[in-house]
């Protein structure tokens, strides 16, 4: 039962947030491009190199170490503009960056966990079979929540 109402839920919360937001705030963002490049590009690039500098530093198991960079690689979630929104923080930028980097984790963490996974957990994945497959999962996860 709790499985099934947190998705409704965090759909319910994301509802508010969003009729919270005006024309003058898209605007903002809209002028706002070069921010929402950067922020995009650094989560995308920097979260998994400090992960990967930590399994490195830290040297944990191998599948330890794939959680670690899997989870590096994971798209910021709605929770993060819940709380923007409490904290009366920039929730257009919040929300802005939730999005783009869930469209983006669609084609990242694919090649990540088939050009990286491989040599860190010491397996051979089948190249086409794992992209096509995780785009799909990707995708279904992000139309389902």
């Amino acid at each position: 039962m709790i499985e099934s109402a947190i998705p409704v839920l965090v759909f319910f919360l994301m509802f508010i947030i969003g009729a919270s937001l005006d024309s003058s705030d898209i605007e903002n963002i809209k002028a706002q491009k070069k921010q929402v490049l950067v922020v995009t590009l650094g989560q995308i690039f920097l979260l998994p190199l400090c992960a990967w500098s930590i399994i490195g530093l830290m040297q944990p198991p191998s599948l330890v170490a794939g959680g670690m960079l899997l989870v590096s690689l994971c798209p910021g979630g709605a929770v993060s503009n819940i709380y923007s929104f409490l904290a009366k923080a920039n929730v257009a930028l919040s929300v802005t960056l939730t999005a783009f980097n869930g469209i983006i984790s669609i084609i990242v963490l694919p090649l990540v966990m088939i050009t990286v996974f491989p040599s860190l957990l010491g397996v051979d994945l089948p190249v086409e079979k794992l992209m096509v497959k995780q785009g799909l999962q990707l995708v279904l996860l992000l139309f389902y929540l």
